[in-house]
């Protein structure tokens, strides 16, 4: 079994408002883990260990993506690739709704970003 580091309560779900069961979150820690686990048998994110724990301060866990993402990067050998800047979704920079659910909104907050 992967280990599980102590976070707090299940958060709300998006749509529902309501907490999540355990057997819930049990399912996306499984999603989580599966699909790092098909990147690092395709040899993407070196040596890794999985961890589900908490989401900074936040009442929710998720996987240590920044272990791998920083893994990932490590592993770049082409100065081409290595020289690109990292880009992630907006969702990464605001999580504020009416941004994110306005095309428009999201357009302009891309486009205002540096880099």
């Amino acid at each position: 079994m992967m280990p599980i580091a102590p976070c707090g309560p299940f958060a709300p779900s998006h749509s529902s408002r309501r907490p999540i069961t355990l057997d819930v979150a049990r399912a996306r820690f499984a999603i989580y883990l599966a699909l790092a686990r098909r990147q690092l048998a395709d040899g993407i994110g070196g040596k890794v260990e999985l961890i589900i724990g908490p989401y900074f301060e936040r009442p929710f866990a998720t996987i240590n993506a920044d272990d791998l993402v920083d893994a990932t990067l490590k592993g770049i050998r082409a100065p081409l690739v290595k020289e690109l800047p990292v880009v992630g979704a907006l969702d990464q920079v605001s999580d504020l709704t009416p941004v994110l659910e306005d095309p428009s909104g999201s357009q302009r907050m891309i486009t205002a970003l540096p880099g």
